[in-house]
């Protein structure tokens, strides 16, 4: 398994690759980076952790790659905080 670190330049997410997406890796496609249009994922929490399974994702070439991080990114996990409790309704 590849693990992966998606950013949108504002907050970053760690995520690893399903298998069927290891030939990003093996092509050289998916590089430090790069752009990544990500087409289906799933989200996990695990140990109050939020992860990233990429199912299906390609490398957008057209836009190059920057060569260093975009933005100044925060994890999620810290950006968002603890997650409230629901509110008792009336």
């Amino acid at each position: 398994r590849f693990r992966v670190v998606l950013s949108d330049g504002t907050h970053f997410v760690q995520s690893m690759l399903s298998s069927q997406l290891n030939s990003l890796v093996s092509s050289g496609g998916l590089e430090n980076h790069c752009y990544l249009k990500v087409n289906d994922y799933m989200p996990n929490n695990v140990q109050g952790r939020m992860i990233v399974i990429l199912l299906n994702a390609e490398v957008v070439t057209s836009l190059g790659n920057p060569g260093q991080r975009v933005g100044q990114p925060v994890s999620v996990d810290e950006a968002s905080g603890p997650v409230p409790a629901a509110a008792p309704s009336a």
